[in-house]
């Protein structure tokens, strides 16, 4: 039986819902933890690295797309309602991609902003902490999520922002029906439930989430 890599408990298959998807016909890859209510998909189905950035290279998302630029801006707003101005912030864009469009726009703005990407951006260039960190359409990736979200608090400031964007579970009836996990890529999916045991084993306090696909943690305490 596999365990969940975010809380460690044992998970269940979903039986099912992995019928559509031509990559793995017939192979049950997708398991549910009742402990912290979160799905994951096993690391023998991941892609290797090269896999993954080839499915990446796919991906439209550069600063000459207006379309993306928007989205990305709209995110920028509902960040900035929900944690007050962030023009004072230095701000983490954490799994930004390789063109780091949410970067750009933010420097543009005038945010003291950086970008880290495990496939583009080393991580060892940034220094010091952070009053936000972003992490957008990125922690659908972890592949191995208590790891990640250990090394992002070292680099989230006391009282900082944790914010999130990712679809959540729940948001429609039938998991096998749901868009967000035929992309290949994506081998963690949270629930709101997932957060509030984040923000309980994290010192963390869960400011906000919508249900959908934004969600605001903010580090109280020290690790």
């Amino acid at each position: 039986m596999d365990k969940c890599p975010l809380c460690g408990n044992e998970t269940t298959v979903i039986k099912g819902a992995s019928l559509e998807l031509k990559l793995v016909a017939g192979i049950e890859r997708f398991y549910r933890c009742e402990s912290c209510h979160s799905v994951h998909v096993p690391e023998r189905f991941h892609l290797t690295e090269s896999q993954e950035l080839e499915r990446y290279a796919l991906h439209d998302n550069d600063d000459s797309d207006s379309g993306y630029r928007n989205y990305l801006s709209g995110v920028i707003s509902s960040i900035d309602k929900l944690t007050g101005d962030i023009s004072a912030m230095r701000v983490l864009d954490y799994g930004s991609g390789e063109n780091a469009v949410m970067t750009t726009i933010l420097k543009e703005r005038g945010v003291d902003a950086f970008a880290y990407d495990p496939n583009y951006e080393p991580l060892s260039t940034i220094n010091g902490q952070f009053d936000l960190i972003i992490a957008c359409e990125s922690s659908e990736h972890f592949r191995n999520p208590r790891e990640e979200f250990k090394q992002i608090l070292t680099h989230l400031k006391p009282n900082g922002y944790l914010y999130l964007r990712t679809e959540l579970l729940g948001t429609t009836p039938y998991f096998s029906a749901w868009y967000y996990k035929n992309d290949p890529t994506h081998i963690f999916f949270y629930s709101k439930l997932t957060f509030e045991y984040l923000a309980d084993q994290f010192g963390l306090e869960l400011v906000h989430c919508n249900g959908k696909n934004s969600t605001l943690l903010r580090r109280n305490t020290r690790l």
